[in-house]
């Protein structure tokens, strides 16, 4: 996003100043845990380097939705890290309903949405 401060390794990034605790562990991603993680689960990987169990693709549909001008990155991002892991994630950037009609008929398999902690009263209650 080009904006280096803006990058998160916990709920805050460091733009946030005081609101970013500076001795949590920053957050990393391990490809290798992953993997071994997924295989303890029986999945294994398919010429494609994707993984499999069962005959069936270790594939999720994401839905997201245009909205917000961050939100189509992040998924892209997110698409390529599961990916690096051995997961299909297709996306489907679409009207925000489509997070909630997947939620109350039962097809929502994940979804990136944004909270705006300006439209809370009192967004202390959110954080903890």
């Amino acid at each position: 996003m080009r904006l280096p401060e803006g990058a998160a390794t916990q709920r805050f990034p460091p733009a946030f100043g005081t609101w970013r605790d500076a001795t949590l562990a920053l957050l990393e991603t391990d490809v290798d845990a992953a993997r071994v993680q997924l295989a303890e689960l029986s999945w294994t990987e398919a010429e494609d380097g994707l993984l499999t169990r069962d005959g069936e693709r270790f594939e999720l549909e994401r839905g997201t939705f245009p909205d917000r001008p961050e939100l189509p990155p992040m998924t892209a991002a997110l698409q390529g890290q599961r990916r690096a892991i051995g997961v299909e994630l297709d996306v489907t950037v679409a009207n925000d309903s489509i997070i909630l009609d997947g939620h109350q008929d039962g097809t929502l398999e994940i979804a990136l949405y944004a909270r705006n902690y300006a439209l809370t009263p009192d967004p202390i209650g959110t954080v903890l």
